[in-house]
């Protein structure tokens, strides 16, 4: 029972990058991931997910992790996914200007084009990961110091670079 707790970082962060994987469609995927830009980032971003989830891991308290997780993970997932299966592309920011400009305009064309089989199983495998990275327990604290500086780090390195 102590090693199936052990491994539920490595279980969550599998399920979510199947998640992704779904989200993005098998044609994209075939088209893109014989490309070395593609696995370069997909793997610095892979790398970034599992240093967020071990931090997200830190946090003992149901209804913070909650909260953190679900802003961190859950709502990011679900509209990048969504907006993913509708347009085939990822959100820009040109995108957010977009709407903020006509919110009802969006979210119409959203709400038209949603594909609620998509929605409701990525929503219940991206819980679920949740619930199997709740009960994983890392085993040292003063980790989180290190683990920090290097997510915060591949993260500046993807926004800024690539």
């Amino acid at each position: 029972m102590k090693k199936k707790k052990q491994s539920g970082l490595l279980i969550a962060w599998i399920i979510l990058l199947v998640v992704d994987w779904a989200f993005r469609g098998t044609e994209w995927l075939a088209h893109n991931l014989t490309g070395l830009r593609f696995l370069a980032n997909y793997l610095l971003s892979a790398i970034a997910l599992l240093g967020l989830l071990y931090l997200l891991a830190f946090i003992r308290k149901r209804a913070v992790f909650w909260i953190f997780y679900s802003l961190l993970i859950v709502l990011p997932m679900l509209l990048q996914g969504n907006y993913f299966i509708v347009y085939k592309k990822f959100i820009s920011p040109s995108d957010f200007a977009i709407f903020a400009e006509s919110p009802r305009m969006v979210l119409g064309v959203g709400a038209a084009n949603l594909n609620w089989l998509f929605l409701l199983a990525g929503t219940f495998l991206i819980l679920v990961a949740g619930f199997v990275l709740q009960k994983y327990k890392p085993r040292k604290k003063w980790v989180i110091l290190p683990s920090g500086a290097i997510f915060i780090g591949i993260s500046i390195f993807l926004t800024l670079h690539w």
